[in-house]
Order: C-alpha cells, then sequence, then structure tokens
C-alpha cells in the first residue's frame, strides 16, 4: 500500500483500502497536498476525474438554468437578453437551486482529496452526504409547490422532514460514516428522491382526469427513469463490472451516476417551470 507526501497513481493493489472500488483496477490517485490532489484530479487520468468534471459542468448548467427561471435571463450564443419574469413565484426557483448548489462544493472537495487520506476522505464525505439529503428536502419543496394544495403540501414537508430525519440519524449519527455501505447511502437518497413523486404523481393524475397525456407525465417519466437507472448502475457496479481494468476505471458507475442525476435535476426544472410560467411563457420557453 502506498500512501504519503508524493501524490502518484497508482494500481488497486498498491492503494489504500479505503479507496478500493470493486472492479476498478487502477487509477488511483494516492498522497499529496490538497493543491497537488486537485490539479492532478482535474488535469489527468484518474478515477475520480470525471466525478469532479461532472460536479464542475452540472454546478454551472444549474446556475445557468437559475438564471434562466428566476431573473428572467436569456443565454444565446450570440447576445444575452433579460426579460421580465414570467411568474412571481421566485422562492421556489431559489429552493430548486439550493437543491442543486448545496452538496456541489462538498461532493467535488471529496472527490479532489479523497487519496489524501482517510481522515480527509472521511470529512468531505460526511459534509458530502450530508448535503445531499438537505438538498433532497429543499427539491421536494420546490417541485411540490405549484401543484399541492396548501393543506396536502403541509403534510407533505413534515413526511420529507420525518424521511430527512431518518436518513441522517440512520446514516451519520447511529454509525459513523466510514462505516456505511455505498449501497445504503444509494437507497437513502434514492427514498427522498422518490419522495419527490408524490408531488410530480399528482399533476400527472390531473393530467389524465383532463383526458391528456402532456408535459407533467413525460417529465416525470423522465425523472423516474433517470432515478431507476442511476441507482442501477450503482448498486451493480455498471459499466466498470463488464471489463475490469479498461477505460472502465474512468468512465465508471459513480460518474456516470452524476450525469443521470444532472438529467434528473433537468426534468424536475422543466416540471416546474411548465407549472410555474404561465402557458404561453413555459410554451415559449421550451
Amino acid at each position: 500500500m502506498i500512501q504519503g507526501s508524493q501524490c502518484i497513481v497508482v494500481s488497486r493493489d498498491k492503494a489504500p483500502r479505503y479507496l478500493k472500488k470493486d472492479y476498478v483496477l487502477g487509477s488511483y490517485l494516492v498522497g499529496g497536498t490538497r493543491s497537488e490532489a486537485a490539479k492532478r484530479t482535474l488535469f489527468s487520468c484518474t478515477n475520480e476525474t470525471l466525478n469532479a468534471w461532472t460536479t464542475i459542468i452540472s454546478l454551472v448548467l444549474v446556475n445557468v438554468q437559475y438564471l434562466r427561471s428566476r431573473c428572467g435571463v436569456t443565454i444565446r450564443w450570440d447576445t444575452l437578453r433579460w426579460d421580465a419574469p414570467a411568474s412571481n413565484g421566485f422562492v421556489v426557483f431559489d429552493l430548486f437551486y439550493l437543491s442543486g448548489t448545496l452538496h456541489a462544493p462538498f461532493s467535488l472537495c471529496c472527490s479532489l482529496w479523497v487519496g489524501i487520506s482517510l481522515k480527509e476522505r472521511d470529512f468531505w464525505r460526511q459534509l458530502d452526504v450530508f448535503f445531499i439529503f438537505t438538498a433532497s428536502v429543499f427539491r421536494g419543496a420546490a417541485i411540490g409547490w405549484p401543484v399541492l394544495s396548501t393543506a396536502t403540501y403541509k403534510l407533505y414537508i413534515v413526511a420529507l422532514l420525518a424521511d430527512y430525519a431518518f436518513c441522517i440519524t440512520s446514516t451519520m449519527i447511529l454509525r459513523q460514516i466510514k462505516d456505511i455501505p455505498r449501497r445504503q447511502i444509494v437507497f437513502g437518497v434514492g427514498g427522498m428522491c422518490a419522495g419527490h413523486a408524490l408531488p410530480m404523481l399528482v399533476a400527472c393524475v390531473a393530467e389524465l382526469q383532463r383526458g391528456t397525456v402532456g408535459r407533467s407525465i413525460a417529465l416525470s417519466f423522465g425523472v423516474v427513469l433517470c432515478l431507476g437507472l442511476s441507482a442501477l448502475i450503482c448498486t451493480k457496479n455498471v459499466p466498470e463490472k463488464w471489463k475490469p481494468g479498461s477505460a472502465f476505471d474512468i468512465l465508471h458507475s459513480h460518474a456516470l451516476m452524476h450525469v443521470l442525476v444532472y438529467l434528473e435535476y433537468y426534468f424536475e426544472w422543466l416540471f416546474i417551470c411548465h407549472h410555474m410560467y404561465s402557458t404561453t411563457a413555459a410554451d415559449g420557453d421550451q
């Protein structure tokens, strides 16, 4: 096992035990300072490089979406246009923006510095998991706002907070974060994300009652598909399980999960825009 002040890329058999991923046989970045580890992770090929870049790119896209929906800014290749906002429900977009940005810095730090030491990994992983659960509450609150009645929305928020308390207690209080298998965290996050399906289901039922199959149903299907695929590839270690020691050491399940999570976020954003903006504004935006 190699771990020390030197920042190097090693194979699985020379990496610290806590770093080892199933079916990922190489490209482990070990040791170094924070600045060295960050540079090597971002600008060379390690098994955390795509984790870091997908987080950065997702954060940029989330900010672009926020400008479009909250401030009325339309970004095109040739111009930057400022329009009057189409809705007064700004708090919805604020909540949704927080749900897409709260955990990103901690997730990025975890990817950049995971190989420095076990203590470093545990510190950033704990913050990452905590803010992922916290962001899920904000996301659910934003999605439910435009489609649930006041009484139902209050009950929904109580249910979200109860689920949040359970996830935090089971993964961060009753047990140490380093002892929690990734699969349990995936199921915990998936459970909270599944809670977002309730307001989307309400909107889908309303569409069906009107005798239409419209955007709510299509976008809800996209969200469910992304959630299902991300849970599947993470728990089954796909695609690295197919060919260990190949390019899938870099393009592994966790990096692909980041892409699917952003796509889920994007579909949910379209869902909120569809219900917050007027029909004309929504049609023009999309």
